[in-house]
Formats: C-alpha cells, structure tokens, sequence
C-alpha cells in the first residue's frame, strides 16, 4: 500500500473502546495503579509502539464526545476496510482515541495535567499542541466475535467486536515545540485570570 494513501484509508472508525482510568482493585484489596495496568497488560502480551510521530490531529463531534484521529508515522498494524466490508490486515496511520481519553493520559502526565479539562472543553487544542510531538501506544488485536473487556476499568462491560480489529490505547503523549508556545500562552491566560479574580 502506497505510504501516501495510508493515512487517507478512512475506515469505518471504530467505536472508541474508552480509556477510563478508574483505579483497580487487586486481589488483596490494593488499588492498581495506572502504570502497574499498563506493565501488566504488555506483560500479558499486548504490543508497544513509542515515539511515533504525530502528523495530524483530527477531531470528530460524537454524541456526547469527541473522537480524536492521531494520524501517526510510522504506520501501526491495523485492519483495513477493502470498500466491500472485508476487513483486511495491513498497517494504518490512524490510531482512535477520544477526549475523555486523552485527558486520563494527560492526568498520567507530568506537568500537563492541568490540560485534562481543556482537551475535553476545547477539543481543537489538541491538534494545535500535539501535531509535530510524539505518541506512544500499546495495543492488541481482537478478533470478530471475541469480547473485549476495557482493562482500564474497574466496572466495564465485555464488548464483542463487530469485526477483526486492533485496539489502541495511548500511553503517553509529548507535544511539539509549537505545542510548548500554545501551552505557554495557555498558562499565560490562566494566570492572568487567577490575578483578577483576586482582584477583584
């Protein structure tokens, strides 16, 4: 497949399997952290891809959130719509993910925490600082039929997949150097509006 066309191979987009970041419990009673989720699932066998860069942010309006494309490079494995619904492994550039999230990762993340609830209010920031940085991933391939059961949440339900699919989930994310000036600008703002609040 021609490197130009992957990231414009625009598959029926998969309904986001969400990343909440609910706490675990183990068997004796203990929370599991969201880094001990993450160890335990590659582990388990689960794929790692870092440092792909991010070319593109898309973002999608969904009942109730906004689903964000990360077009990336170096493709990742995928399966890919043939146009007569036949779903076909290959690579893709578009790794799905939604506002809710990216903003659980951004909570994961230090110094940018404080970015969760505006990814969330302003979905088109995340295009503005994160094209240009870097995306790593872990992911698994479920097959059509299997159930899928989110291993970020305490209480998920099994889902059953429609048709083959890879599962991504982003564990971290580190904007580009335009990223740095919006967040500075960003803060800026902040600040500002904090001093006035005082103010007055």
């Amino acid at each position: 497949m021609a490197k130009e066309n992957e990231a414009q191979v625009v598959e029926t987009a998969p309904e986001v399997v969400e990343q909440t970041l609910d706490t675990q419990e183990t068997e004796n009673g203990q929370e599991k952290s969201y880094k001990q989720i993450i160890k335990d699932l590659i582990k388990n066998g689960w794929g790692t891809k870092k440092n792909l860069r991010i070319r593109n942010v898309v973002i999608t309006p969904k009942e109730g959130y906004h689903m964000l494309t990360f077009v990336v490079e170096p493709p990742v494995p995928g399966f890919v719509n043939d146009g007569d619904g036949n779903y076909i492994e290959g690579v893709t550039n578009n790794i799905y993910s939604s506002t809710f999230a990216v903003s659980g990762v951004l909570k994961e993340t230090e110094d940018l925490g404080w970015l969760a609830q505006n990814i969330i209010a302003k979905p088109k920031l995340a295009n503005h600082i994160f094209t240009g940085g870097q995306v790593d991933v872990i992911f698994k391939k479920v097959l059509e039929g299997e159930e899928f059961v989110n291993p970020f949440s305490s209480n998920a339900e099994p889902q059953e997949m429609e048709h083959n699919t890879y599962i991504y989930y982003i564990t971290n994310l580190r904007q580009s150097k335009n990223g740095d000036m919006v967040i500075r600008e960003m803060r800026t703002q902040v600040a500002k509006a904090c001093l006035d609040d005082d103010i007055i």
